[in-house]
């Protein structure tokens, strides 16, 4: 999911900063991509990106969240809970 959007941010946002977080809070980890590019449609009926990603997140169980805004760039972020008795992520 994060390699998804990394690439994206490569091929169309046209940024000049990225940031990658990695917190881990109340059970959680909570993995963010953020971008000042120049924004994405969030219901682009011409590609697949968004809806993979989501897929992608609702088979580990984690929330993704995206925010944009035109001409103020990209936040994507990935929370995956996490049990004691996980093994794997």
């Amino acid at each position: 999911i994060i390699k998804e959007a990394i690439s994206n941010t490569i091929k169309h946002a046209q940024s000049s900063e990225t940031i990658l977080g990695v917190r881990l809070e109340q059970g959680r980890v909570k993995i963010s991509w953020l971008d000042n590019g120049k924004g994405i449609i969030l219901k682009n009926e011409n590609g697949n990106g968004l809806e993979n990603m989501r897929s992608r997140a609702a088979t580990i169980k984690a929330t993704l969240q995206v925010e944009s805004e035109k001409e103020d760039g990209t936040s994507i972020s990935l929370i995956i809970p996490i049990h004691k008795d996980d093994t794997k992520i």
